[in-house]
């Protein structure tokens, strides 16, 4: 099988994109509690007369807080604005347009298509999502009809498509239909 650019950019950069988005998620929670308690002690220090040096320590390390607080919202950003990466159902709508064109335009027949519940394998990457608001990745199922040449035409237009479109599995069985229809009946399953 012969990789793509944007294969091997996928491989590359999801990884580190949610990485980076684990470590942003677990710093900013504890800065945020650790920045409204240095704000507290500021206070109590600063109404006691002879508490100077103590004063001088909460404000050093209350500015370190708040500069990591703007550090993660930076981070936070840049993981939004990730090109690719679905950010509202709105990006999952255009998904399943880009889908429907690339099947039509590849002379694929759609049976059925539906969303699948069981993303039991993306439980990690749904959890790191929920905690930078952004939506959790969905897994669609299409069962279509057509021959091998349109559905490698369809994979090849997906792989060009500059909307988050992931096949994950490819399944291929006989077309069991009464009538005359050449080809197969194909399962492909797909994050977006």
């Amino acid at each position: 099988m012969k990789s793509n650019p944007r294969d091997k950019w996928l491989l590359i950069c999801l990884p580190a994109i949610f990485t980076a988005i684990v470590y942003s998620w677990g710093f900013a929670r504890k800065n945020s509690v650790a920045l409204s308690e240095a704000r507290k002690q500021l206070q109590a220090v600063s109404d006691q007369p002879d508490a100077q040096a103590a004063l001088m320590r909460k404000t050093q390390e209350l500015s370190r807080l708040e500069d990591q607080y703007e550090n993660y919202a930076e981070r936070k950003n840049a993981a939004r604005a990730v090109p690719g990466v679905p950010h509202s159902g709105a990006n999952r709508a255009a998904a399943l347009k880009v889908l429907a064109a690339a099947a039509d335009k590849s002379n694929l027949v759609l049976l059925q298509s539906s969303a699948l519940s069981e993303a039991s394998k993306l439980k990690e990457v749904a959890a790191i999502s929920k905690g930078i608001d952004l939506p959790a990745p969905q897994l669609w199922r299409l069962e279509l009809a057509g021959s091998y040449l349109n559905m490698l035409k369809m994979l090849t237009e997906l792989k060009k498509a500059e909307t988050f479109v992931v096949p994950l599995e490819v399944k291929m069985e006989p077309l069991k239909d009464e009538t005359d229809s050449p080809g197969q009946k194909w399962t492909l399953t797909v994050w977006i």
